[in-house]
């Protein structure tokens, strides 16, 4: 929705997260630039490997490849930070946090920016393949994952078993400890037990598996702030994030998706400027928001800028008038009969529009080729509807056959059929009143 003061600007992004327990030991060490647990600013280009805690502060960062291994935490203030990278590796048992709940990025006016930076490894030729970021935290390269877990599920070929063979966590003895469990975080009370699920070696991915020098191939890409296993991610900013205190006060009817996301309490009309939304929202002017497509356009999608700072308000100023109407506008269902089997909530509060993908939309001046479309039922939230999508033209009739099939291979129709077929808006006629028959 806005501009999140939590940052990550980054080309071809993967987010690869595999979030379990403990690790091995370093495979290489680079020069230490976290001298003092304060990260140097040297513009330097070279790997960076944090074993140990190591704030980041404000100003310019570049490096290659960031590996966070275990007891390793890459910290950043709230400051205006630029931080370049090739890829960041969080490697089991390593940490890498942004702000805090009580003190996210952005609650002094800054923002933090992750850069991914790199070329393309493959190009165009399907024959390349690219070297993602290899893990660091043991010789074999499996991520610092005990063998024990690593191996469970794989045979001698390195191929995953059969589903029926496979083994849980849990039957894998003392080695299960080691993955997290509800106690593990005394803040996280709810934290689930995954002991009860399995593991499989990780595998490159596609077009990714070059190997390095020593032999070892990198499992997340490249190009990439991804998160083994052990590894820990925390990003906190102020903007669309909700934490234990919200900034405009707790509404338990309408909290679920925090500040992120919020529904137009009335429709607007295109060329509005000014929203209205059903939760208070603090908002900075300049801030860029999208108000979303409400009809079968996905490209009625609107990116627009706040005009004036919102506090904790629920009235938006935009800049510019919007281009396309947005319905904010619930439709009852109280007379939807009972049979129909909705359930009682939504009944209760009624619908809203959502959009709809339509690959392409055929308009034609003479109504009379309508027909020429065929009928298919769709459900959706338990009620069936009608619809037609472009049809022109289906209908075959077998060599020999003397028979039409319509498109579903049925064949259903009433009678067999001999010499050329009619044109096809004859055709789709009679395929819409077979299909509307069949029901």
């Amino acid at each position: 929705m806005n501009k999140a003061n939590a940052v990550l600007t980054m080309g071809l992004l993967a987010l690869v997260a595999a979030l379990f327990l403990h690790g091995g030991a370093v495979q290489a060490q680079e020069p230490d630039t976290c001298a003092g647990g304060v990260l140097s600013l040297q513009a330097s280009g070279a790997d960076l490997i944090v074993s140990a805690p190591c704030t980041v502060n404000a100003g310019t960062y570049k490096f290659k490849d960031v590996h966070v291994l275990a007891n390793g935490v890459l910290k950043f203030e709230d400051a205006n930070i630029d931080f370049w990278a090739a890829n960041v590796l969080v490697e089991n048992s390593g940490s890498l946090i942004a702000g805090t709940p009580d003190m996210p990025i952005g609650s002094n006016g800054s923002t933090l920016t992750i850069h991914l930076w790199g070329k393309d490894l493959t190009g165009t030729d399907p024959n390349k393949q690219g070297l993602g970021v290899v893990c660091l935290s043991d010789p074999k390269g499996h991520c610092g994952v005990p063998d024990a877990i690593w191996d469970a599920n794989v045979d001698s070929m390195g191929m995953p078993v059969p589903p029926g063979t496979a083994r849980k966590i849990s039957a894998l003895g003392a080695v299960a400890s080691q993955y997290p469990r509800a106690d593990d975080d005394p803040r996280q009370p709810g934290y689930i037990d995954v002991t009860n699920d399995y593991f499989y070696a990780y595998d490159p991915l596609a077009f990714d598996s070059a190997k390095d020098s020593a032999g070892h191939v990198g499992y997340f890409g490249y190009k990439v702030l991804a998160v083994s296993y052990g590894g820990t991610l925390q990003l906190f900013g102020k903007k669309g994030a909700t934490y234990a205190t919200p900034e405009c006060g707790v509404d338990p009817a309408k909290n679920s998706s925090g500040s992120s996301w919020a529904r137009l309490d009335k429709s607007v009309s295109a060329g509005a400027a000014q929203l209205t939304v059903d939760r208070k929202l603090s908002l900075k002017a300049g801030d860029q928001i999208v108000v979303t497509t409400t009809d079968y356009m996905p490209g009625h999608s609107e990116q627009r800028q706040v005009a004036s700072d919102v506090a904790c308000a629920v009235t938006i100023p935009l800049t510019q008038g919007l281009k396309y109407p947005h319905n904010g506008t619930r439709f009852s269902l109280a007379a939807v009969p009972d049979r129909i089997g909705l359930d009682a909530q939504l009944k209760a509060q009624g619908a809203e529009t959502r959009a709809a993908h339509s690959d392409r939309v055929r308009r034609r001046h003479d109504e009379r080729q309508f027909p020429c479309r065929t009928v298919e039922r769709i459900q959706h939230a338990g009620l069936f509807f009608w619809r037609p999508p472009d049809c022109a033209p289906r209908l075959q009739t077998p060599a020999g056959s003397g028979r039409r099939v319509l498109p579903d291979g049925s064949g259903r129709q009433d009678r067999p059929l001999s010499g050329a077929l009619p044109s096809h808006a004859q055709s789709a006629r009679r395929y819409v009143r077979a299909r509307l028959h069949d029901g």
